[in-house]
């Protein structure tokens, strides 16, 4: 992730992004949260190509590190 993708999640506060992640996971999620300090994002899942990751978890809100980030895109709809 890049400086261009983290000053596009900080327009998206309570919006939809798109995070993919390095692993190769696609998360489309609300981000709530951007900190360039922590180097972290958090965010709302709404879906992921790995949603087996998430059915034991209760909690909606995630987190990230930009580490775990490769870039970001606004979701298609």
């Amino acid at each position: 992730m890049d400086q261009t993708d983290i000053e596009l999640l900080k327009t998206r506060i309570d919006g939809k992004v798109q995070l993919h992640c390095k692993d190769g996971e696609i998360v489309v999620g609300t981000l709530h949260f951007v900190s360039e300090e922590e180097r972290d994002v958090v965010y709302d899942l709404i879906s992921s190509n790995r949603m087996e990751r998430y059915q034991s978890h209760g909690d909606s809100a995630y987190r990230l590190t930009f580490e775990e980030i490769a870039f970001v895109t606004l979701p298609e709809s």
